[in-house]
């Protein structure tokens, strides 16, 4: 009987001890397994200490946006077809701003639209505009190319006498309007085979097509050179940068003596020319009489000096002589000469 008891109690022992082996290996394995789901592997380099990296997650799929769309019935949607997720990068950003850009500077820089053919002309009576489109250079140039400060600098350049104002104004996509104001001659200036054309100011230019109103001078040489007053102190140099900087003509003449010859032309006979001798001033040639007068170049008092001369030529009537030039530069000391 005991030993039917001790056999029941080993066996009983036996069998709790393998029941017991069982869980402890039922507990390994899933503490094996847990650690090769959890632990993250661990990376052996040389001269490195050992360091746990997470194990990379293999590319999955870009997240979709999914659109579905409710019908009039109740419950019942039309899902839309599925559209990945797109997110751009500022890389991909800059170049697709940077290709805009060169693409835009490109249709700018070549296409037609921006480029000018001719600069329009507005003010003017002598400048000509083929002519200024020449000196300008426009043709074909881009809009955004266009100094409007360089273009009245090369205007001033090329009409520097002519002009006495400009405006430049730039309109897009390709117009250009060039705004002028000329000078307005009065007279006309022979002097040997040249002729020059002077304004009121006595400025002279080079004539410009052809006006049949101005008053023509016959010269034998310049007319007196206008009287500048110049400050002692200033230097000559700086002054004469100073014009040239700001494209100041010289005048041929005085404004005085322009006056003088608008004067005396009053008093012209008909057909006849106004004359300039550099000694004797203004005046005329007698085609009658064959005989030259003239005045001076103070021509203020020129109807008392008309009155004397008429005397003049009474007197040299009765006395039947003849001079070739009667002088009333001084009106109180008159004088004729007999030969030339």
């Amino acid at each position: 009987m005991a030993e039917g008891k001790n056999i029941s109690r080993s066996e009983r022992i036996r069998a709790k001890n393998k029941s017991k082996g069982k869980r402890t290996s039922t507990r390994k394995s899933r503490t094996s397994e847990w650690t090769s789901h959890t632990m993250p592997p661990v990376l052996m380099r040389k001269d490195f200490t050992t360091m746990a990296r997470p194990q990379p997650k293999g590319k999955g799929r870009r997240p979709k946006r999914h659109f579905d769309i409710a019908l009039s019935s109740p419950g019942v949607e039309i899902r839309l077809p599925a559209f990945p997720a797109i997110s751009l990068g500022w890389r991909l950003l800059s170049m697709v701003l940077a290709v805009g850009l060169f693409v835009i500077l490109y249709h700018l820089w070549t296409s037609p639209l921006y480029q000018v053919q001719a600069a329009e002309l507005e003010g003017n009576r002598y400048i000509d505009q083929e002519t200024l489109n020449q000196k300008l250079n426009l043709y074909n140039k881009p809009i955004f190319m266009i100094d409007p400060q360089q273009i009245e600098t090369d205007l001033q350049l090329a009409f520097r006498d002519l002009l006495v104002d400009s405006s430049i104004q730039v309109i897009w996509p390709a117009t250009v309007i060039v705004t002028v104001q000329e000078r307005q001659p009065i007279i006309a200036w022979e002097q040997g085979s040249e002729t020059v054309w002077v304004d009121t100011e006595g400025v002279s230019f080079d004539p410009v097509g052809e006006n049949t109103d101005l008053i023509k001078v016959s010269a034998t040489a310049d007319p007196p050179a206008p009287i500048v007053y110049k400050d002692s102190q200033a230097d000559d140099q700086e002054e004469l940068d100073l014009v040239e900087e700001n494209f100041e003509p010289t005048a041929f003449m005085s404004p005085e003596m322009v006056s003088a010859i608008v004067t005396a032309v009053e008093y012209l006979p008909a057909n006849t020319t106004l004359n300039f001798d550099p000694q004797h001033g203004l005046g005329w040639h007698d085609k009658k009489r064959d005989w030259d007068i003239y005045f001076g170049m103070d021509v203020s008092d020129i109807e008392q000096k008309l009155i004397v001369y008429k005397s003049i030529r009474a007197q040299l009537n009765q006395t039947n002589v003849s001079p070739v030039l009667i002088s009333l530069e001084h009106l109180h000391a008159p004088y004729y000469r007999l030969e030339p």
